[in-house]
């Protein structure tokens, strides 16, 4: 996040005190919770959220709140894991839990870039990506062997979602305020 009058510079949220402070490492952070930023009216250019809508009962409320806080051509980009793929679905109905974060909501691709254009958002680009890859997310952090045959993945990947895309794990989307 850039704050204006400050210059650019990036700034972690989160609300859990713990993490934040694993995170100081990296770069200043502010403790708050996203349905309700700590940021004054039309006052950052760049929001990034990634695998966070998932975790909020009042997802809306969020991306109100990101459309409040972002300045006129201030950019959204948001990535998210959506139900769109049997697994996943599977998964979550199974262990509604994901890295220590109960999963609030689920929703699949369109209705999460609808919700984005509810909350004043023009979106200019959105998409779905990983039919396979998301596995890669957890398996080489167990085994670590793994790592070498990520090309290989990859290549299957790029070739699934030509085939299977709509049915992908994750989705971006990048938008502005209206």
């Amino acid at each position: 996040m850039a704050i204006r009058g400050m210059g650019t510079q990036p700034l972690g949220l989160d609300l859990a005190h713990s993490r934040l402070k694993r995170a100081r490492i990296q770069g200043p952070v502010v403790q708050g919770r996203a349905t309700f930023l700590p940021f004054a009216d039309a006052s950052l250019d760049m929001v990034y959220a990634a695998h966070l809508v998932h975790h909020i009962v009042a997802y809306r409320s969020l991306l109100r709140e990101v459309r409040r806080c972002l300045r006129p051509g201030g950019t959204l980009y948001l990535v998210e894991t959506v139900e769109n793929y049997p697994l996943v679905r599977l998964g979550r109905t199974l262990h509604p839990w994901w890295r220590g974060d109960a999963v609030e909501t689920r929703m699949y691709f369109e209705r999460f870039v609808q919700a984005v254009r509810a909350a004043g958002l023009d979106v200019a680009e959105a998409g779905q990506y990983s039919v396979s890859f998301w596995i890669w997310e957890v398996l080489p952090e167990h085994i670590s062997w793994l790592d070498w045959v990520t090309p290989l993945f990859t290549a299957l990947e790029v070739l699934l979602n030509r085939i299977a895309g709509r049915w992908a794990a994750h989705c971006y989307c990048v938008a502005a305020p209206a």
